[in-house]
């Protein structure tokens, strides 16, 4: 996620958001969505949305169609992936549904909840569009928080711009430690099934127990197949960090802790101030609330980098803390208490 002006607003979803409600719950974010961001959840998403009633009133793509067209060579090492995306997109073009590419995402307006998005066309128009609600993405990020306290390396990828843990082609990244799927990177659904079976072979390796069956020779080359696809899918569908450089002193970056990116600035510009991002969580306690950074590290980390005009690899990334997850105090409780007060607090009344 990147902060956009008004994207606390009520009816603001995350892509994610809106399709875990849909295919969760039957629940639908709104009856007249505009889909923006930079995903390739957002075709997905709003054929989706589509198909169940709601009236998509646009997509508005920030990388230009240009970016797309150049990372076709790397797409096409998943054909049938590139070729459903293709599909979710003339779907979209067949029902009439306006779509935009290489958009600036300007603003999210309305009081008491989302009521339009402003946004400026490529060519350079301004353009305010009605809608009840809004999905907005800007691609997926690995869950590699366990990959972190188990001890695994991080290195900074230029492609993904992100910190990803450091592995072999079977999963090793660390001594008796093993990472697969989502908890390495972002690869699908083929991916994870093929790297968590890489893994379990070279776990159970290290057990000295025999494994009979699987091609590894040929796990291995569907996976690198994969990884060049995601890379491509990382430049048909690039973040727009431009965006950040444009958010206003009073635009919201940690919604847990209420810090603006002005509160960001003044410390970084201050004497002696942070030139990395933990040491900026520190000052200014943005990541350190209930998401753990999970929705504003990253435009953190990016804001750092282009206020002091230094790389993003050179400000570093934001530590994971335990617990991974929040838990209910009540769980806790639960546990920690004698097996007889157990049983009298779970028994009917």
């Amino acid at each position: 996620m990147l902060p956009i002006k008004g994207w606390t607003l009520p009816g603001v979803f995350t892509l994610g958001g809106a399709q875990v409600l849909l295919k969760e719950h039957g629940c639908l974010i709104g009856q007249r969505v505009v889909f923006c961001g930079s995903s390739p959840l957002l075709y997905l998403t709003a054929n989706q949305y589509r198909a169940m009633g709601a009236q998509v009133v646009a997509i508005l793509d920030t990388t230009p169609f240009i970016a797309k067209i150049s990372a076709a060579g790397a797409l096409t090492a998943a054909p049938a992936m590139f070729a459903r995306g293709l599909g979710y997109m003339a779907s979209l073009r067949r029902g009439g549904i306006a779509m935009h590419h290489g958009v600036e995402l300007r603003a999210f307006e309305g009081t008491d909840s989302v009521s339009a998005v402003n946004f400026r066309k490529q060519g350079g128009e301004a353009v305010t569009l009605p809608c009840d609600a809004v999905a907005v993405g800007f691609g997926l990020k690995p869950e590699t928080q366990l990959a972190e306290l188990a001890g695994a390396e991080f290195r900074y990828d230029v492609a993904f711009r992100q910190w990803l843990p450091h592995c072999d082609v079977d999963g090793r990244c660390a001594e008796g430690v093993f990472i697969a799927g989502d908890g390495a990177t972002i690869g699908g659904a083929q991916a994870a099934a093929h790297t968590g079976a890489l893994s379990a072979c070279a776990v159970l390796d290290e057990l000295k127990i025999a494994v009979t069956g699987i091609d590894r020779t040929r796990l291995r080359r569907q996976v690198a197949r994969l990884r060049r696809f995601q890379r491509g899918l990382a430049r048909a569908f690039a973040l727009p960090v431009d965006t950040l450089g444009r958010l206003a002193d009073d635009g919201m970056v940690c919604r847990c802790e209420g810090i603006t990116a002005g509160d960001l600035r003044g410390a970084i510009r201050a004497q002696f101030g942070p030139t990395e991002v933990n040491r900026l969580k520190a000052i200014t306690r943005c990541g350190m609330g209930r998401c753990q950074g999970r929705f504003c590290g990253l435009a953190a980390a990016e804001l750092t980098a282009q206020s002091l005009g230094a790389s993003l690899e050179s400000v570093g990334r934001l530590r994971v803390q335990p617990p991974v997850k929040p838990l209910p105090l009540a769980l806790s409780l639960a546990e920690s208490a004698p097996a007889a007060a157990r049983d009298e607090t779970s028994a009917p009344a």
